[in-house]
């Protein structure tokens, strides 16, 4: 068992509940706990005034430091992929990241963007057992759910969106939206309108062609204050905020 306190990593043998091994002080050690599939490393979130915010990964055996992963805001939880070759963790900067877990090395982020064009926090995280998803917890009681993808970018080809520019207006009332996107090719557009605590006002699902798109849609009963439009065309996710 790994238990963190007074910014120390410790390794309990749950039995005798003897602590096994421990590590070197750190500020805090936050973030969530978690053991390789294996069992051989130790994934622990770090935040120190002096040396930044931090990923750690541990030897499990020793509690030696194996990598130090440096990352932009404070690691919220941490997972490892079933197979243990990646490494996923969450922040309060608003980003998933993958890492290598052999090469210590960043893989690829995710974000998610609020009603206010920044980002929403990311929470806990877990991976499904197939290793296809990745859902995590999002402040404003959003849950975020991404298609895995356990490969840099360097080498693979991207495939474009064929979502471009999407942009929605709103009049005084509120009673009216206006739609704007240009499609590069014929595709699904999933359209959703959603409050600032999450609370759906619209779905829609409508196949457009290639082209410059516009669309009013009328909304009298949408309430004055802050929501999004988030435009869906495959793996691809756009969020737009408007204010009423």
């Amino acid at each position: 068992m790994v238990v963190c306190d007074t910014g120390r990593l410790y390794v309990v043998d749950v039995e005798s509940g003897s602590i096994v091994h421990s590590s070197r002080p750190a500020d805090v050690l936050k973030g969530g706990v978690r053991y390789s599939p294996d069992g051989t490393l130790i994934a622990v979130g770090v935040i120190s005034k002096e040396t930044g915010n931090h990923l750690l990964i541990f030897k499990a055996d020793s509690v030696v430091q194996k990598y130090q992963l440096e990352v932009q805001g404070a690691v919220e939880d941490v997972a490892f992929s079933p197979g243990g070759k990646y490494l996923v963790s969450t922040s309060n900067d608003g980003y998933i990241y993958i890492w290598d877990v052999e090469r210590g090395e960043l893989v690829r982020s995710y974000s998610y963007a609020d009603p206010f064009g920044g980002l929403f926090g990311q929470r806990s995280v877990a991976i499904s057992p197939d290793s296809t998803y990745i859902a995590s917890v999002l402040a404003y009681y959003q849950v975020g759910l991404w298609n895995a993808h356990w490969t840099t970018s360097t080498g693979v080809a991207e495939l474009p969106s064929p979502l471009q520019a999407p942009a929605i207006t709103a009049d005084a009332a509120g009673h009216t939206l206006q739609l704007h996107f240009t499609l590069a090719t014929p595709a699904v557009v999933t359209v959703e309108i959603v409050d600032i605590q999450g609370r759906v006002s619209l779905v829609q699902n409508n196949t457009y062609n290639a082209g410059v798109q516009e669309q009013t849609i009328a909304m009298p009963a949408l309430a004055r204050g802050a929501y999004y439009c988030r435009f869906q065309t495959g793996d691809h996710t756009f969020v737009r905020p408007f204010i009423i």
